[in-house]
């Protein structure tokens, strides 16, 4: 079974964590369908990948690369971009649909 690195557990030389959405690319794959990379490294690199995205009736869900985190529904491709960064980093709140 494989282990999954929590941003904590990141090895030396990895990048750190997300601190701004900007570094979130969001790269189209179908019709409301994207696949969602880290922008600071090449999106051929395993690691620069984030997730996936969808437009479902009107939300956007978000399912993540790592398996720890539960997947999650927004109102916005904003919102959604904002969930991939890191939530130690103050920024303006989130609206999480249940």
């Amino acid at each position: 079974m494989a282990a999954h690195l929590t941003l904590l557990d990141r090895p030396a030389g990895a990048p750190s964590p997300l601190t701004s959405e900007s570094e979130v690319h969001f790269l189209c794959v179908g019709r409301d369908r994207w696949s969602i990379y880290d922008r600071r490294l090449d999106p051929a690199d395993p690691a620069a990948f984030l997730g996936r995205l969808q437009r479902i009736a009107g939300l956007f869900e978000v399912t993540f690369a790592d398996p720890a985190r539960p997947r999650v529904w927004c109102v916005s491709l904003a919102a959604s971009r904002a969930e991939f960064v890191d939530r130690r980093v103050p920024g303006r709140p989130r609206l999480r649909l249940v």
